[in-house]
This record gives structure tokens, sequence and C-alpha cells, in this order.
């Protein structure tokens, strides 16, 4: 074990401990701190219940004026009316006073709705249920008086209602009176004193309902009409008649925000006081421990010490036991530790290796002992050394001058440094070299080889035209009778051979040009839909003498597309003779054409045949692969008719899709790109 480093000699000599007095002041500070602010909590929340029930008693006084002024305008504007004039002076209609009055009750929730004449008689009243009043006595009085007489003091041009606060029997009532005045002063009867005008009369009883309509809105909470002021948890203002007399007081509950605030401070500053103790409480004892674990936890640090030389051995171990070379670099660009792998790679001497080696250093090194193939430059040096500061994760490849081919990679470490990993790679770059030449030798082979069956094919063509021909002069017997029956079928025989062989010849000579790449698309601005139906009127007689129903369909407006109409025939005739091959009698083949939202033309040919099994569906896309079956028996091929489309529609950019499924069918569709459509051209297909 290595000796400590110095600041644990330091700790382990530092023996001194706190006393109690500086947790005892702080608690003394914490708790002069708590009642201070308990004192200041309790003097603003007074001071804020005074402010908010100041406030509450102007906004009650504001909201009484205000149902006064509403209640007094409400009766001037149905006073002050030519037709209230007619109806209610000149020829009194009780009718007419009753619907006024009614509406008003009704509209603007009046207790009563009265009208009387220059004697203060009534003329009309109309009251709510459950009031009582029917008698001019009961709208008499000092408070009436005063109002009343207000009002018919006011000039006719200047009509102006009174308002003010009356009891009637066991309430107290808003009451808002206005001189019945026509609207022209030359309605006026000439020679009336205008002090003889009658009056309308408008009362709104003050009820617990009413009040809170008017003043909950507003914050006040629970108003009502009481006799005399409240207790300490309510607010009031007096109610007063127009002649200054007390009538009683408009009572609410007091809103108190500044208790409320210190309802919720206080439980908060009390936890936290109670809190505050117990953390003195908790550092005293945790400072009496912190002498006991003083030495504790000197001895842990001893261990992890042991512990950190342990994994460092370990560390020094595992890196030893990598394949590739190890070296370890710090921020400054110098070395702090390597593996042996590392240092046989590139021959260093014993002990030039050491921590703190430069960079710099180990290149200039490398450099005059031939690492990277001959001495380096300067300016090659300078680019090493700023690609190792980058910590460049691109690996890098050099020879050294005995032919070792070494891969270099970088990688960061979390405190700036970075890895270097040295890899030999020579014997895996000579495989590659080999397999690469391999490659090119398979490739000129192949082209050999589709150069043969390109040079053969055309050289049996030559021949089996004649045979095909002269069988066929027999077949028919142009220059004359061949006698027995059995030579005109040899050479049926001959000339259905010959055929087949000719087919055979074709698909491979197809197939040889598409590999030696010497086929080239003849493109050109085709109509899909006359492609499909040319491929229909070849096949249209084998389909009928095998039994099967084809039903071809174009779907939509189909445009012109950029292709070459033989190599696409050739690839749908291939398609839907498979189809017919391999559907029993009675089948169904469905030959449809259609555009895909992504402008892309397909053709699809789906039918009711034998059908493939899924582990067959890549033999059968390959040269020369059939799939058993007693169906395909009957009927021989070359097994080249799927290659060669797949092969041309991949020459027009597109794909060929096989989907299939045994004794259900087979469906095969063909799709070109979008690029080959013709721009702004439409045909509008047929089915």
């Amino acid at each position: 074990m290595s000796r400590l480093p110095p600041i644990l000699e330091i700790a382990t000599r530092a023996k001194g401990r706190i006393g109690w007095w500086p947790a005892l002041s702080v608690m003394a500070l914490l708790g002069l701190g708590a009642l201070t602010i308990l004192l200041l909590i309790f003097h603003t929340s007074q001071s804020q219940d005074e402010l908010a029930q100041e406030s509450e008693r102007a906004l009650a006084r504001t909201l009484m004026a205000q149902q006064s002024g509403h209640l007094a305008k409400l009766a001037f504007d149905y006073s002050f009316w030519n037709e209230a004039y007619e109806n209610v002076t000149l020829a009194p209609d009780s009718a007419w006073m009753t619907y006024q009055a009614e509406y008003l009750r009704d509209t603007w929730h009046a207790g009563f709705v009265a009208f009387l004449d220059r004697d203060n008689r009534t003329i009309h009243i109309s009251s709510e249920a459950g009031e009582t009043m029917t008698a001019a006595e009961e709208l008499r009085g000092d408070d009436f008086s005063r109002i009343i007489a207000a009002t018919r003091r006011a000039p006719l041009e200047a009509a102006e209602p009174q308002s003010g606060l009356v009891w009637i029997g066991p309430r107290i009532f808003l009451v808002a009176a206005s001189a019945v005045t026509p609207e022209s002063a030359d309605v006026w009867s000439s020679g009336r004193d205008s002090r003889d005008r009658d009056i309308l009369l408008i009362g709104v009883p003050l009820t617990p309902a009413r009040l809170a309509e008017i003043c909950e809105p507003y914050g006040l909470r629970l108003p009502i009409v009481t006799g005399s002021p409240t207790g300490r948890d309510r607010e009031s203002i007096p109610l007063t008649a127009k002649n200054g007399r007390l009538l009683g007081y408009l009572s609410w509950r007091a809103s108190n925000p500044g208790a409320e605030i210190a309802r919720r401070v206080l439980p908060a500053v009390a936890g936290a006081f109670i809190v505050m103790a117990i953390l003195a409480f908790l550092i005293l004892r945790h400072q009496e421990s912190l002498r006991r674990a003083h030495e504790a936890r000197l001895m842990e640090l001893r261990e992890s010490h042991a512990r950190l030389n342990a994994q460092t051995a370990f560390r020094a171990s595992v890196i030893g036991a990598i394949g590739d070379g190890i070296a370890v670099f710090d921020r400054n660009l110098q070395l702090v530790e390597w593996n042996r792998r590392y240092q046989d790679i590139f021959a260093y001497p014993v002990g030039y290796l050491r921590p703190g080696l430069s960079l710099e250093d180990i290149l200039r090194f490398d450099s005059r002992h031939g690492v990277f193939g001959g001495e380096l430059a300067e300016r090659a040096i300078g680019d090493l050394l700023a690609k190792a500061r980058l910590i460049d994760p691109t690996p890098q490849e050099f020879q050294t001058r005995n032919g070792q081919i070494l891969e270099l990679t970088r990688s960061p470490v979390p405190d700036g440094g970075h890895v270097v990993s040295i890899r030999d790679i020579t014997a895996y770059r000579r495989a590659e070299h080999q397999a690469m030449a391999a490659r090119d030798q398979a490739e000129v082979a192949n082209r050999a080889k589709s150069e043969f069956l390109a040079n053969m094919s055309h050289e049996l063509r030559t021949p089996l035209n004649a045979i095909l021909g002269f069988s066929e002069v027999m077949m028919t017997e142009m220059f004359g009778s061949l006698g027995d029956w059995h030579y005109r079928q040899y050479a049926g025989d001959i000339h259905e051979s010959g055929q087949h062989l000719l087919s055979l010849i074709n698909d491979i000579l197809d197939l040889s040009k598409i590999e030696a790449g010497r086929l080239s698309l003849m493109e050109e601005d085709a109509d899909p839909v006359e492609i499909a139906k040319a491929v229909l009127r070849l096949v249209a007689g084998r389909a009928e003498n095998a039994g099967l129903q084809v039903e071809f369909r174009a779907d939509g407006d189909i445009a012109r597309y950029r292709l070459d109409p033989r190599a696409m025939k050739q690839v749908l005739l291939n398609l839907i003779s498979n189809a017919i091959k391999f559907t029993p009698a009675g089948g169904q083949i469905r030959f449809r054409l259609f555009v895909t939202a992504a402008y892309e033309l397909a053709y699809q040919i789906a039918d009711t045949g034998i059908g493939i099994a899924a582990a067959d569906i890549q033999r059968v896309m390959a040269p020369f692969g059939q799939v058993d079956s007693h169906l395909s028996r009957k009927h021989p091929g070359t097994g080249l008719g799927l290659p060669i489309s797949h092969a041309l529609t991949m020459m027009h950019g597109g794909s060929l899709r096989l989907e299939s499924q045994p004794g259900v069918g087979t469906t095969v569709t063909v799709i070109l790109p979008p690029l080959r459509r013709v721009p702004g051209s439409s045909i509008t297909a047929a089915a």
C-alpha cells in the first residue's frame, strides 16, 4: 500500500471539536427573529382589517346611494311623460295605471307602486303578495311628506325626482317619488299650480333577498337590516330617513383579511420555530458525534485509498490483456498509461515510454524509426497533433516501413484526455484484397458466360428457322401429298418442338443480353391501356382453349408514360402466360391497370391457380427456377419468364411484387415510377 496523500495526513492530525455556544447563539437569534415576525404579523393584520372594514362601509354607502338614485331615475322615467299626465291627471285611467304598476313591479321587483293626487290621496296602489298597503294612511307621515313635497317643488321645466328611506309597516322601504309632469310645458293646464301635480311612488323593501342582490356581488356577505349596531364579527352603517331620523342599520358579515392572513401565516411561523428548535437540538447532537465519526472517517479514507490502488492495478491488468495497442493521453497530450501490446507494435526500447512523455516526442521518435514509412515533415507532425487535440474519432490507416498496416482510433475520456487504440489489420486488408480479386474474376466469368450464351443462341436460331420452315411446308403438304398420315404427324411434332426450342433460345438470348448489359430500352411516350389490350389480344385464344375467363379493368384517367412498349408487352405476356399455364380450367384471371396515389403506374395480374408456397417464391424469381407440381409438369417451361420480367421492370426503374398462396392463387404487380409519367397527358381509360 502506498503512502497516504498529504491531505489525509493533515486530516488525521486535526483533533479539534466545535463547542456548544455557537449553536445556542444561533437558536437565540432565531427565537428573537420569530418573535419579531409575530409582532409584525399581528400589527399588519389589525391594520389590514381596519382598512378593509372602512372600505366596506364606504362601499355600502355607495351601493345604497346608487340604488336610491337608480330608483329615482326609474320613477322619473315613468312620470315625466305626456301619456302619464293624460292617464293620471287629466283623465285618470285605472286600467292604464294598473298595467304600468304591474309592469314596474314585475320588471323592477318593486314592493309597491302608487299614484297620489294633489292632496296625497291614493288614486291607485299595487303591491306584491304579502304587503298590506291598501289605504292612503300607509303612505303618509313626515318621511313621505318631505319626499313628496321636495319633488313637487321642482318647476315644470326642471322636474326632479326624490328618494329616501321610510318605515312602512314592519319594514324599511327605499322609496322614490316623482311628480307626474308632461314632457312639454304647453300641455300643462293653464291656471293650474305646478305644486298640485300628482305623484308616482315606487317602493322597494329592504328584505334580505333584495339586499343580497345589491350587496353580495360586491363582496358584502349576508346583508340584513337590524335595529341596532351588531357584534364584532359584523359591520353596519346607519339607515336614516329624509328628516335625519334613524330607522335602523344595514349590517353584513365583516371581512377580516388581516386575521385570515394571520391564521394562515401563524401556523407556518410556529412550525418554523419548532423546526428551528429541533434543528438546534440536532446540530448539538451532530457536533457531539463529529468527534466520534472523525476517526472512523479517516479509517474509511485509508481503506478507500487501498481500494483505489487495487483498482489501478486491475485496470492495468485489463489494459495489458487487450489484444490491441492501448495508450492513454491526458488533456495536455502527455502519456498516462499504456499496455505491452502498444509498446511491441512500435518496438519502443525498454524504458522509453514513461508517464508524462509528450505525444509530440513520441511522434518524432516514430518518424525517425520509420513507423510511418519514412520520416515525417514538421507540417505532417503538426497535423497529427491537431487531430489528437480535436480527438478526431475517424479511424486512420498507415503502413509501416516493414509492410504492417495499422489502424489508429481515438476515443475521448471524461477528464479531457483520450485513448489511442492501435490495431494491426494487415491480415484483414490482405483478405479483403483477395476477396475483391475473386469477385472481379467472377464478374469476368459471368460476362463471358453471358456472351457465350448470346452467341450460341444466335448460332442456333439460323438452322432452327430452316427446320421450322421445312416442317411447316411438310405439314401443309405444299408440294404434294406425303402419303401416310404418320408423316404429317411427325412433321407437326417436329414443328412444335422447334417452336418450343426457339422460345427457349429467345428467352436465353434476352436474359444473356440483360446480364451482359447489352439490352437497351427503346423508350417512347406510350399508352399503357393500349399495351395491355395488345397483350390480351395475343393470349385470348390460349385462355379460351384453356377454359379460363379473363377480366380486364382500367381504373380512372391514365396518362401516357415514357417506356419501351415492346419490353413492357414482353413483361405482361410472360406474366399472363404463367397465369394461363398454372390455372386449372374454369378458373379466372383478373388483369387490372391503375395509377396509385403517388402517380405510380401499376399492372396487376391475379389468378385463381395452384399458387406458390412462400418458401418457393425466391426460387421462381431466379433464372431456370421452377416449382414441381402436377400442373407444371403438364406444361414444361424454362423458368425464365419471371426473371426476365423482373429484369425488364427493373430497367424501367420499377419493381415487381409477387404474392401467392397455395390453392388460392397468385397476384403479380408491376409498378413503374411516377417520373415516367408524361406531364400534361391524360387518357380516359375504358375497361
